[in-house]
């Protein structure tokens, strides 16, 4: 039924392209036996396999903390056989399919725009979609602003004491994590460097060191322009955008906004208690600090223009 699915000549096709590549030419197929058609735009091929004769090679890593102990941290690479293919007719996106597939009813669909559950759905991806791409787009700009900034920025000197209390609370964070996992690595060295993203045989004294003498730089830069450009906020603001970041916090955490909650008071109750946890994690300064970038960053993204940043 291949041909039926995917359009009479896609076995041509197919062999004709190389795996993981884009193919950006638009190929029309005609389904075979039905008198209908399927055109093909900007598709990639993942993988070809003649099913019995040939296995798709899976390549897993597994994680730090896997149960079998001879695995972790291990690259398999699995050979997977197809044994046969399923067919299914496509499921009708409706009311029916909203509540007993996606198990949403209509009460989690309340603040969602539309006549029935299936097109509140869909504005509830509409809407999760935009809130991603808009927020995509932000890390993309304050990427972009910070490289611009360091770039040429002229920072002569960097103070010593802050560059060293910053490396050291991130090495005391390590031999505190190190000790929880003692049983998953053979040394401190190998935990920090797993922690760093780096292979074992990597410096990651020289990482770290590089890691905080950027991060002191972008530092000295946001409180010299704080300071020049007038953007501290002012009392009001200043907490109005503390509970921002708070309930942000809150929420990636959680997954609860206010709305989840019976009423104000018991959303405020359980705000406050994640504050308590977070404040004595991070330490009020290091929270504040926090809320002053995310404050200050809004204020530099709304004043900047970006050209030619497309690569």
């Amino acid at each position: 039924h291949v041909e039926e699915l995917w359009g009479e000549g896609i076995y041509d096709l197919v062999k004709e392209c190389q795996i993981g590549f884009l193919n950006s030419n638009t190929t029309t197929l005609e389904l075979k036996g039905t008198g209908e058609s399927i055109t093909y735009i900007d598709w990639v091929i993942d993988y070809v396999t003649r099913c019995e004769d040939e296995p798709l090679v899976i390549n897993v890593t597994f994680p730090y903390d896997y149960q079998d102990a001879s695995f972790q941290n291990k690259n398999v690479y699995f050979d997977v056989y197809i044994d046969k293919t399923v067919d299914y007719a496509p499921a009708t996106f409706d009311d029916t399919f909203i509540t007993e597939k996606l198990k949403a009813t209509a009460d989690d669909l309340a603040d969602y725009t539309g006549e029935t559950l299936a097109d509140k759905y869909k504005d509830m991806l509409m809407r999760t979609l935009v809130d991603e791409y808009e927020q995509n787009v932000r890390e993309a700009a304050v990427e972009i602003m910070w490289d611009h900034l360091v770039e040429v920025a002229k920072v002569k000197k960097l103070p010593a004491y802050e560059v060293t209390r910053i490396y050291d609370n991130y090495y005391y964070g390590f031999q505190e994590g190190f000790a929880n996992y003692t049983d998953y690595y053979e040394s401190l060295d190998a935990y920090i460097c797993a922690s760093l993203g780096l292979d074992d045989t990597a410096d990651w004294k020289l990482h770290l060191q590089n890691m905080v003498n950027e991060e002191v730089t972008e530092k000295l830069i946001f409180y010299y322009i704080m300071r020049k450009e007038s953007l501290t906020p002012n009392e009001e603001e200043f907490k109005v955008v503390y509970r921002r970041e708070l309930e942000n916090d809150f929420f990636y955490y959680s997954g609860k906004r206010e709305s989840d909650y019976i009423n104000a008071e018991e959303y405020n109750k359980a705000l406050t208690e994640y504050e308590k946890l977070v404040v004595a994690y991070y330490g009020q300064e290091k929270y504040n600090e926090t809320v002053y970038y995310n404050y200050v960053t809004d204020k530099l993204i709304d004043m900047a223009n970006f050209v030619n940043v497309a690569k």
